[in-house]
């Protein structure tokens, strides 16, 4: 998981070397890796160009409390 201290909110990525190093190891272990503080577009374009496989952050929802968080997942299938 990266740390959302990690990613910047003035769209660049704070920790651009770090990121690519995590991305990097995943690539060898095989495991999905996964941002947060994802807040805007470009966030999330420079996490996927780099290859991030998922990410959380305000972009895509404000916190839910887990009952919700359960109910809006399983809706998804």
């Amino acid at each position: 998981k990266i740390d959302r201290g990690l990613v910047q909110r003035d769209g660049a990525l704070e920790g651009g070397n770090v990121v690519e190093a995590i991305l990097g190891w995943r690539g060898a272990s095989g495991l999905p890796v996964i941002a947060e503080g994802i807040e805007t577009v470009d966030h999330a374009g420079a996490l996927r160009d780099l290859g991030c496989d998922y990410g959380q952050g305000y972009l895509y929802g404000r916190p839910v409390p887990a009952n919700e968080a359960w109910r809006l997942a399983w809706a998804r299938q």
